[in-house]
């Protein structure tokens, strides 16, 4: 008796921390939270992008980059499905410069900007990425670009080098290629020079030898540099991680955008847990189903728990025989 009430008073407990825990979280987990607490278009949820053979460890693959994914599964359609909203984010007027950025750091902003002018590329043509994150820039390192000889975007505005020597082709595989602007030199005083005038032409300059420019900049509420950006680019994307960041700083980082007059095309809900991306699954264009043997530890662990739940059965089933 005392292992019965205990089981169900365990029960009911995990039931009710559970509930509380969601009662009480007050980070974005879905579409409808973006939509009711920020009255933004919802672009897509990016699924949390695991190891595919051994995701029951829940391990990071090492290339999260759309052309090493496999164009069967969820985490390739949402990226061609952020593309395709994109196109009625804002029919009123064509966009060509997107500035891609977050509230907060670590939000995965630089990696969805990297996938979405690879997605771009499959219908926009010539779809240049440009890393004007001057105080971080890591897409050099996602690329997995060596040869920029150190210059870059810095040094066009600076009027220090030429768009033929600084803007670099990436080819992988047989996808469509992209072309890549990195940060380029480090500048004291990255706010100054993205307020030059000069940054005006050398974005024009860019428009006109490319479909479509995908900005990367550094999170809002770090610095002034993703407004002053924003309102020279013809929409901004918002990317939130999913469980992660507060309310209360992506509806500020909100506020800093709309300051400057940038247009918020939509929000990205990146790193989704599986369960929450809306995508069935279990049934989901899996072209090369895996069985579960008996080596799988999630077998393991649900086997042991239905011998134990028997066990419980029957010993309960034997006392009350012997009492009768």
């Amino acid at each position: 008796m005392n292992l019965l009430v205990g089981t169900v008073l365990g029960l009911f407990s995990g039931v009710g921390v559970a509930f509380l825990r969601e009662y009480l979280d007050n980070t974005f987990t879905s579409s409808s939270d973006v939509e009711e607490r920020l009255s933004l278009i919802p672009l897509g949820n990016v699924p949390r992008i695991g190891h595919p053979a051994k995701k029951w460890l829940f391990e990071q693959v090492e290339e999260t980059l759309l052309p090493h994914l496999n164009p069967a599964t969820p985490e390739f359609e949402s990226f061609m499905g952020i593309a395709s909203n994109l196109r009625f984010a804002s029919p009123d007027k064509e966009i060509d410069k997107i500035l891609v950025t977050s509230a907060v750091p670590g939000e995965g902003k630089s990696t969805t900007a990297a996938n979405l002018a690879f997605s771009l590329a499959l219908s926009k043509g010539r779809v240049l990425l440009v890393d004007a994150d001057f105080r971080r820039p890591i897409l050099e390192k996602t690329l997995h670009v060596s040869e920029t000889n150190g210059q870059g975007l810095s040094d066009l505005i600076l009027d220090e080098a030429s768009i033929e020597a600084v803007v670099k082709e990436i080819k992988i595989g047989e996808f469509p290629a992209i072309w890549f602007l990195p940060a380029g030199s480090s500048v004291p005083n990255p706010t100054r020079v993205l307020s030059a005038e000069r940054l005006d032409e050398v974005l024009q300059l860019l428009t006109e030898r490319f479909d479509a420019v995908i900005i990367d900049s550094p999170p809002v509420n770090i610095a002034v540099d993703a407004p002053l950006l924003a309102s020279k680019s013809d929409g901004v994307i918002l990317v939130i991680e999913a469980g992660k960041t507060k309310k209360e700083e992506v509806e500020r980082a909100k506020c800093g955008l709309e300051r400057y007059k940038a247009d918020i095309l939509g929000v990205v809900l990146n790193k989704v847990p599986a369960h929450l991306t809306g995508y069935y699954s279990g049934y989901y264009y899996d072209t090369h189903p895996r069985k579960a043997t008996a080596a799988d530890p999630v077998v393991k662990i649900a086997r042991t728990i239905a011998l134990w739940a028997v066990g419980i059965q029957k010993r309960w089933q034997l006392k009350l025989t012997n009492k009768g």
